[in-house]
């Protein structure tokens, strides 16, 4: 009886190990077929999301406090300020 044992055991650990390298090809085979043409060279398509890096942002005009502000120069501090303009399906 255990001579059948010990060679089973070895047959069992390796199907388990051939199983394991087959998914881990199957993972990877999978990935790249997901992501093979995930990325672009180049934008080559005629839509046009807004300013350029770089462009000056267009002028605004909003309230803050009550008051009509067209300036942002007094909400900047001495790190910077990070302005997030949102545009809604509503404008």
């Amino acid at each position: 009886m255990k001579k059948i044992i010990q060679p089973l055991v070895i047959v069992i650990a390796m199907v388990i190990l051939a199983q394991q390298q087959q998914a881990e090809a199957l993972k990877q085979t999978s990935h790249s077929w997901l992501t093979d043409s995930m990325f672009v060279d180049a934008d080559s398509d005629a839509f046009n999301p807004g300013i350029a890096t770089g462009e000056d942002f267009p002028l605004l005009m909003a309230v803050y406090q009550g008051r009509t502000v067209s300036d942002l120069q007094p909400f900047v501090g001495d790190k910077g300020m990070i302005f997030i303009a949102s545009r809604s399906v509503d404008w």
